[in-house]
């Protein structure tokens, strides 16, 4: 991940360094800074292995997210109608086929990310009538990235309450999309005092917090960064001149209160609590051409081929921990050359796994009374 050059301040993956001058350009003209918009596409962006953005992202898909910033056809087309975007400055004689193609062009959606990003924000603040323009520039990245994720009808919703707050049920049925598992929505739900809107709202802030960092784009070190990003809650506080909320429980700190407490609801059932590897998963899709193929089973080469594992986006330095209570055991390297690097196991027994967990393991593997998780390094 070496850094070539330092103008602006900007750090970038040597593969990366091609989209430099299109990022400043975009930061200039849309008032952000580089850092912010490398941020975005950071977040959304397929990478290689050694960190390249592919800018050429399901260019098989074009019903589907597309290019650096993942861009569905739906948002695209309100960039195409931008009077500021380059997408409508160029491609206005084009057809609809056309001007959705430019999606794949990292010069289209660079500019776009900047574009949609002052769209929302413009709409968001008449909407909610809060002076989003005041923000630090890596304060709008980030409220970017949740209108680019819940539009300005869903944030205004989530964040005002307007026109109507979501109920109980609306958030943790939210929350579970979003988690793809009813059971990580209630160990989030956990975390918040047992309040499934808060738990939508905060679990939102810390995917934002973490998707956008623009200490990472940045060539000084965090020690030395001038004004380090303020968390989302505290943005959203400021906006509304409240005192931010305290930072939640860890999840294993809510879960043990919880199955420690004979009153409390326990997220597994029976005491036993499964805790994700990373805080916030994301499938990373490096050189493959969809998200499918970075998942278990028979996901590649059109299912003909079989992945035994799944493969998640972290910045180094990012905790990872045990998904349950076990025992540890590390596999060194095998010879010099391993493609893999070290292993590290932990062996889980299927009475410490919840239900859910357990019955899965248990259907193709009737007789087994541990289960191994791998992590290679």
């Amino acid at each position: 991940m070496a850094t070539i050059y330092t103008e602006s301040n900007l750090r970038l993956a040597q593969g990366n360094e091609k989209y430099r001058a299109t990022i400043i350009a975009a930061a200039s003209k849309y008032t952000l800074t580089p850092q912010s918009i490398a941020a975005m596409i950071g977040a959304e962006a397929t990478s290689d292995p050694d960190g390249t953005w592919r800018a050429d992202s399901n260019e098989d898909y074009p019903d589907r997210a597309q290019g650096l910033a993942q861009f569905f056809p739906d948002a695209w087309t309100d960039i195409f109608n931008s009077r500021t975007s380059l997408l409508c400055q160029d491609c206005k004689s084009m057809s609809r086929e056309q001007w959705l193609s430019k999606r794949l062009e990292a010069k289209y959606a660079i500019d776009g990310i900047g574009a949609y990003a002052s769209l929302n924000r413009r709409n968001f603040a008449a909407t909610s009538h809060w002076d989003v323009d005041s923000l630090a520039p890596e304060d709008k990245a980030k409220i970017a990235y949740l209108l680019h994720h819940e539009g300005v009808v869903g944030t205004v919703k989530l964040l005002q309450g307007k026109p109507q707050p979501y109920t109980d049920d609306q958030a943790i049925d939210r929350l579970t999309a979003q988690l793809r598992s009813r059971l990580k929505a209630e160990q989030v739900k956990l975390q918040y005092g047992g309040d499934p809107i808060k738990a939508y709202e905060g679990w939102f802030f810390e995917l934002v917090d973490q998707k956008i960092n623009v200490q990472h784009y940045t060539v000084q070190d965090a020690q030395k960064f001038s004004v380090p990003p303020r968390p989302m809650a505290n943005i959203v506080a400021s906006l509304t001149g409240q005192t931010p909320p305290p930072r939640p429980q860890p999840r294993q700190e809510a879960a043990s209160s919880a199955a420690s407490d004979p009153g409390a609801p326990s997220a597994a059932g029976n005491g036993s609590v499964w805790f994700d590897p990373l805080e916030v998963c994301t499938i990373r899709t490096a050189h493959l051409k969809n998200k499918q193929s970075a998942e278990f089973g028979w996901t590649r080469n059109n299912r003909t081929k079989y992945h035994q594992g799944l493969d998640l986006a972290a910045e180094p330095g990012t905790p990872i921990r045990a998904v349950a209570n076990g025992r540890i055991y590390m596999a060194k390297i095998p010879y010099a050359k391993y493609d893999y690097g070290n292993t590290l196991v932990l062996e889980v027994g299927l009475n410490d796994l919840p239900p859910e967990q357990a019955a899965l393991f248990r259907k193709d593997n009737p007789d087994r009374k541990t289960i191994g998780f791998f992590m290679r390094t």
